[in-house]
């Protein structure tokens, strides 16, 4: 294998970026689908979702229906390890 075969591509990292930037501004709606298109294109390049980006999803499904209080700055509590 080379370093190369498991860059992520420009257009994965933009979306990835938006994703993380709608996630933070409690965009789920416009969140999700960027995570859904990030975790396409991994799936595409790599045969499997992104496991980051899927972990995202979850996340912000939770917050669909409960969403973090007022002071919440964007981070997220692990679940697993």
């Amino acid at each position: 294998y080379h370093i190369s075969d498991f860059m992520l591509s420009p257009e994965f990292i933009d979306l990835f970026y938006q994703g993380r930037d709608a996630f933070k501004s409690r965009q789920w709606e416009k969140a999700e689908e960027l995570f859904k298109r990030t975790s396409e294109l991994h799936q595409k390049n790599y045969g499997t979702p992104d496991p980051v980006s899927e972990t995202f999803i979850e996340r912000l499904n939770d917050f669909k229906t409960s969403p973090p209080d007022e002071s919440w700055d964007g981070t997220i509590e692990m679940r697993t390890k």
